[in-house]
């Protein structure tokens, strides 16, 4: 009897022992397959930076050449090449670099221009080709413009750059120019536009504002914009003593900047923000405010913040 006991204990203490031993560690367990994971993280993001080789193909197919990054398709031989120049603006517009509307439209145009200097065309051996350069012209424009649309949407004054070069495009399919004579035309076309349309158009907008402002007047401004500037600089060169109260408001407070540069031409300046404006307002004689844009029936846009 105290055999078989003996043995019904040790039969126990293994059967006990190997309950223990089937179960699992769990303290164990996560440690490692948390340190698993994260290794694995770590080691697979970055291992292909270990080698070299091949790594502008790589970045070529991520989007970081000259291919638009925009552009949906499997084969990276199929897409179309974006021109450097625009390459360069639409990185500057996604950051916001150039926010005045006369600014935005020069930096465009000059886009515009070294493209047109770079443009060629395969096909010109016959005669007939020659019809078809403002349709190339176009259609080797379209997708750079797509690409800075979706950098940052057009503004008035730069959607009426691109009508303008469009329409001359299409104007001298019927004149049967030749590529260096269509691309000599082209700038000299767009370099007129810019001359009737801005420089002529801000000095003739200078001398007809400063006759508005008198010795003593206190002029209110909102934000920034080329153009007032301009008027108040020509204004001080022609010696008369005003003032400037200058509106900001959130989120950019292009105000600070209208200050900064007045304050350079010693111009006496007041700053306040848009909850300020109804105090300021009755010190105030003149009010000049920049436009956004000019429609064909007379009205003026402005841009409302800024």
């Amino acid at each position: 009897q105290t055999k078989k006991i003996s043995e019904e204990k040790n039969e126990r203490k293994l059967s006990d022992r190997e309950k223990e031993n089937r179960k699992p560690d769990i303290r164990k367990h996560l440690t490692t397959r948390a340190t698993a994971s994260q290794a694995d993280l770590s080691e697979t993001l970055f291992t292909y930076m270990k080698n070299t080789v091949g790594v502008d193909d790589e970045l070529d197919k991520m989007g970081f050449g000259l291919a638009d990054p925009f552009q949906k398709k499997q084969n990276v031989e199929d897409q179309q090449k974006l021109h450097p120049s625009f390459v360069r603006l639409g990185v500057k517009s996604a950051h916001r670099i150039n926010n005045e509307p006369t600014a935005r439209a020069e930096v465009l145009m000059n886009a515009i221009k070294e493209f047109i200097s770079d443009f060629h065309t395969t096909d010109l051996s016959s005669g007939t080709s020659r019809s078809s350069i403002g349709i190339s012209f176009i259609d080797q424009l379209k997708p750079n413009l797509n690409f800075l649309t979706k950098c940052r949407p057009f503004i008035k004054s730069e959607a009426c750059i691109i009508d303008h070069v469009k329409l001359h495009a299409r104007r001298s399919e019927s004149r049967n120019l030749e590529l260096g004579k269509f691309k000599e035309d082209l700038i000299e076309e767009i370099d007129s536009f810019w001359l009737n349309r801005v420089t002529t158009a801000q000095s003739i907008i200078k001398d007809k504002a400063k006759e508005l402002i008198k010795d003593g007047n206190v002029v209110m401004t909102f934000g920034y914009s080329n153009s007032v500037y301009n008027i108040f600089s020509h204004t001080k060169f022609s010696e008369i003593d005003f003032s400037v109260v200058v509106v900001d408001c959130e989120p950019e407070f292009n105000g600070r900047k209208m200050v900064s540069k007045l304050e350079g031409l010693n111009i006496d300046v007041q700053y306040c923000t848009i909850s300020g404006l109804s105090y300021m307002m009755e010190e105030t004689d003149l009010i000049f405010l920049g436009a956004q844009s000019l429609l064909a029936n007379g009205s003026v846009e402005m841009a409302k913040g800024g």
